[in-house]
């Protein structure tokens, strides 16, 4: 994996190939094994390295026709490879992740988009055509930054890097602004911070063209219309187990990986099958839970999953992070891209150096378990089929599984009911009036919270606009360490999005194959929410109120501090217990003032 950074000058004049190298220069937290940049008049590539293997991964990868810089892992390589051969590419068996991506251009031009599946963002430069092509993935798993000037589009893994780009403006994005102090992020997947950069949303490629023509566009999305899957339980059982392990193996190439182990069966499934991988090739495992006894004095996560570890014999670490949240807050290694909300800066931080310093640059999680097993309107797909007896018959397999009808969602499904109205609460009143009415916040606060009440079920969940900041979050302190997550997994998500609901409800299908070799206290836990409201406890520390008190002074363009303050002396005092979302709303201010401190030095 690597960091990729470009320059084309829209115009045909010649690129400054300083800038290029100060742009590679700039990501070399993240990608610490060296840099090399490539350059040809009007057009500029570079890569900053980041080594996973003891063999290295390819620098610039080149032809005589093309040019690639990739942040890529390419899955399913063997089929990819048996359909370039049948389409008389030839492949070799050791090809490297932009080779392969190289070879599907060649093969099928901007249409092997169609035949590419994985974490990627790369650019390529087709010296024929004149014409740069960029992609990134189908979720938005590896980032990818881009602006536009009115000569040049300068590209980045990193948004810092783009600022390197001296004629690109710092303006402040207003809007995104307004998103982050009200929703803790935005559910816009193409802002930034900043007005004129931007991300590249998942699914969608990017094209200049000869001439200086700019052209993005979506490649794919989910089709939630597709055949339903009406194969008997045991068949769709096999296939689930065969697609995950398929899934977890081919983000397991090192000799060295960690896993966040919950107490759960998600994160407990891929360690189930880590430890079978580890039966046909051996590599090191380290798994790790966060624990807090300070703060939530009554969680059993790290209890359950010492059990999983130690039922599959896999090595096992518990990490403490009971530390005050912002008591680094002023430390320049902890300055982001963008402003962060999250309280355990310090501790991730800490934590990603641990694994780092043992050698680990690669990070599984158990991220998105629970939107893949979210349903997605199987009986309607019956029902528009005319299929009534399979709806009967799934509904009361379904039933006999749960006990109960309840909970089916047959009203939702087959007759768009909504069983419950959702909640939401009002807009801050410590916003600041004029900058509220300027960035048309009520609205915007409307269209934060559709995005998220509209994000049910398989589908919405995984075509959320936000849902990129999830897997960006991993990068945000820019370590060496690729974060991968199976159940991001492409193969995956169109499997389930066909599964009977009799397979989906309880994550019966998880259940009944891995979850099976699962410890039978962690098999049979039920679903267990949050244990407390660690944020609250960390917010209403004393000696963080004290910190506190003396922030604030560079977001008063955005704030009301004296409202502010009101509310969170009512919150440090037990106001909005009901709900953690209170929380949220208390560390976006305290978070954007620090980003704004570290921005304007």
């Amino acid at each position: 994996m690597s960091c990729i950074a470009g320059i084309i000058s829209l115009d045909g004049d010649t690129i400054e190939p300083t800038t290029l190298q100060a742009m590679l220069d700039t990501m070399t937290p993240r990608a610490p094994d060296g840099n090399h940049a490539w350059h040809d008049n009007s057009i500029g590539l570079g890569h900053a390295y980041l080594r996973l293997s003891l063999a290295g991964d390819e620098e610039i990868t080149a032809s005589n026709e093309y040019v690639l810089v990739a942040d890529a892992r390419i899955d399913d390589q063997k089929a990819l490879r048996e359909r370039l051969r049948q389409c008389g590419e030839q492949v070799s068996s050791q090809a490297t992740d932009a080779q392969l991506i190289l070879h599907a251009y060649h093969v099928w031009g901007e249409n092997c988009l169609a035949y590419l599946i994985g974490d990627f963002s790369f650019a390529l430069w087709d010296s024929r055509q004149r014409k740069l092509f960029c992609a990134r993935d189908h979720l938005g798993l590896r980032p990818f930054f881009y602006a536009l000037t009115p000569h040049h589009l300068v590209l980045a893994s990193d948004l810092d890097a783009l600022l390197e780009h001296h004629p690109l403006s710092r303006e402040l994005n207003n809007g995104f602004l307004a998103d982050f102090l009200i929703f803790g992020g935005t559910a816009d997947p193409a802002l930034t911070v900043y007005q004129h950069m931007h991300r590249l949303p998942p699914a969608h490629k990017l094209v200049v063209e000869y001439g200086g023509a700019v052209k993005i566009s979506r490649y794919w999305a989910l089709s939630p219309d597709s055949e339903p899957d009406l194969r008997p339980p045991r068949e769709c059982e096999e296939a689930f187990t065969s697609i995950f392990m398929q899934a977890v193996g081919d983000r397991v190439r090192e000799k060295s990986v960690a896993l966040e182990l919950s107490g759960g069966m998600d994160s407990g499934a891929i360690a189930v099958a880590l430890s079978e991988l580890l039966q046909e090739r051996p590599f090191d495992i380290l798994t790790h839970t966060n624990i807090s006894p300070k703060l939530m004095p009554n969680d059993r996560e790290g209890e359950f999953a010492t059990l999983t570890a130690r039922h599959l014999g896999l090595h096992h670490q518990l990490w403490l992070i009971d530390s005050p949240p912002f008591y680094r807050w002023l430390d320049t290694d902890l300055a982001t891209a963008e402003p962060v909300g999250s309280i355990d800066l310090a501790s991730s931080q800490e934590l990603m150096a641990h694994l780092n310093n043992r050698g680990i640059r690669v990070l599984l999680t158990g991220q998105l378990g629970d939107a893949l097993f979210a349903g997605q309107n199987y009986y309607r797909r019956l029902a528009k089929q005319g299929r009534m007896l399979h709806i009967a018959r799934e509904v009361w397999r379904a039933a006999r599984y749960k006990g109960s009808l309840r909970g089916l969602g047959l009203r939702s499904s087959l007759l768009g009911i909504k069983s419950t109205s959702a909640w939401r609460p009002e807009l801050p009143r410590w916003l600041k009036e004029g900058f509220a009415n300027e960035v048309n916040a009520q609205q915007r606060w409307v269209t934060c919270w559709e995005s998220w009440e509209n994000a049910n079920g398989l589908g919405g969940q995984f075509s959320a606009g936000w849902l990129p900041s999830l897997f960006e979050g991993y990068n945000t302190l820019k370590m060496p360490i690729v974060t991968r997550h199976p159940f991001s997994d492409i193969r995956l998500l169109e499997f389930m999005l066909n599964v009977p609901n009799a397979e989906v409800i309880g994550k019966k299908l998880l259940r009944e194959t891995l979850g099976k070799k699962l410890p039978p206290e962690v098999r049979c836990r039920a679903k267990t929410p949050l244990n407390g409201d660690p944020v609250r406890e960390q917010l209403a520390d004393k000696h963080f109120r004290q910190q506190a008190s003396t922030m604030l002074e560079h977001v008063e363009d955005y704030v009301n501090t004296v409202d502010f303050n009101e509310v969170f002396n009512d919150f440090c005092a037990g106001a909005g217990v009901e709900s953690t979302w209170s929380s949220v709303l208390m560390a976006t201010p305290l978070a954007l003032d620090f980003w704004l401190k570290t921005h304007k030095k």
